[in-house]
C-alpha cells in the first residue's frame, strides 16, 4: 500500500526537527503487516531514501497547501493511505486498520460554538447541506484511506478549490457515501471512533505506560504533547527505518 505525507519541516523543534517524520516512519515500518511504499509531498530532508517524492513550495496558505498535496498525490496514485509525521503505530496493524472509514459523530448545527476550529466545521456542514450529503464529522487524526480518482472528482464537483477547510476529509467521505453507498449509513455506528487512538495533545498529559497501548492502534500528538512521549518513541523504534541514510 503507498502511505502518503504531506511533509512540512517542524518548526517546534529546533534540535531535531525530523523527529516526528523518522519516528512515524520506525513505526510504520515495525507494526504495519503488508508491503509499504511512502510518498512525500512537500519538503524531502536530505537524510530521506527509498521514497517516492513529489515536490511542493508551500505557501502561507496552509488550506491550499493541504487541497494541493492532496491533489498531486492523486493525479498519480489511485488508492493511498494519507499519513501524518504525527501519527506513530502502537501495534501490529493491517490494511483494514487503515481502510476502515471512522468518524466523530454527526454535525449538530446546535453545537457549533463560535470557535476557530468549529468556524471551518460550520462551513464544512453547510457545504455538506448545499450539496444534500450525509453529514458526518469525519476530523480524527488518523490515518485515512483515499482514492485518488474519485478524490479529484470530489473537489471538481463540489467546486473545493477555493474552500478552506482543516478537514477535507469531511467532505470527500460524505461525498462518496452518497455517491456510491459504499459506507452503510446504518453500519456508520461500528465505525465511530473509540478506543483504537491515544491522543497526547496537552503538555499536562501523562507519559504512556505499557499498559496504556493495551489494543490500541495508533498514537496522535501535537508540539505539546509531543515532549510526554518521546523517550517512550526512543526506547520503542530504536532501529533507523529503511528510509533513513
Amino acid at each position: 500500500m503507498t502511505f502518503f505525507y504531506p511533509y512540512v519541516k517542524s518548526k517546534f523543534d529546533e534540535n531535531d526537527p525530523y523527529f516526528e517524520l523518522k519516528y512515524s516512519l520506525r513505526s510504520l515500518e515495525k507494526y504495519f503487516n503488508g508491503e509499504i511504499d511512502i510518498v512525500i509531498v512537500g519538503h524531502k530532508p536530505d537524510w530521506l531514501i527509498n521514497v517516492d517524492w513529489i515536490p511542493y513550495a508551500d505557501t502561507m496558505d496552509a488550506y491550499s497547501n493541504k487541497l494541493n498535496k492532496l491533489l498531486l498525490c492523486s493525479s498519480v496514485y489511485n488508492d493511498f493511505i494519507w499519513m501524518h509525521d504525527d501519527v506513530f503505530l502502537l501495534n501490529n496493524t493491517t490494511l483494514e486498520d487503515f481502510t476502515t472509514i471512522r468518524y466523530n459523530k454527526k454535525f449538530d448545527a446546535d453545537e457549533f460554538t463560535g470557535s476557530p476550529l468549529d468556524n471551518y466545521l460550520e462551513n464544512d456542514f453547510k457545504k455538506l447541506q448545499e450539496f444534500n450529503l450525509t453529514e458526518y464529522n469525519y476530523l480524527t487524526h488518523l490515518p485515512k484511506y483515499i482514492q485518488g480518482d474519485k478524490f479529484i472528482k470530489c473537489v471538481k464537483e463540489m467546486n473545493l478549490i477555493k474552500h478552506k477547510s482543516v478537514a477535507y476529509e469531511n467532505l470527500y467521505y460524505n461525498y462518496i457515501q452518497n455517491e456510491e453507498k459504499g459506507i452503510k449509513e446504518e453500519n456508520q455506528r461500528n465505525h465511530i471512533v473509540n478506543d483504537i487512538q491515544i491522543i497526547k495533545f496537552s503538555s499536562n498529559d501523562s507519559g504512556i505506560i505499557q499498559e496504556d497501548i493495551i489494543g490500541k492502534k495508533f498514537l496522535n500528538v501535537n508540539d505539546k504533547g509531543l515532549a510526554k512521549v518521546k523517550s517512550y518513541l526512543t526506547k520503542e523504534f530504536n532501529k533507523k527505518s529503511k528510509y533513513e541514510k
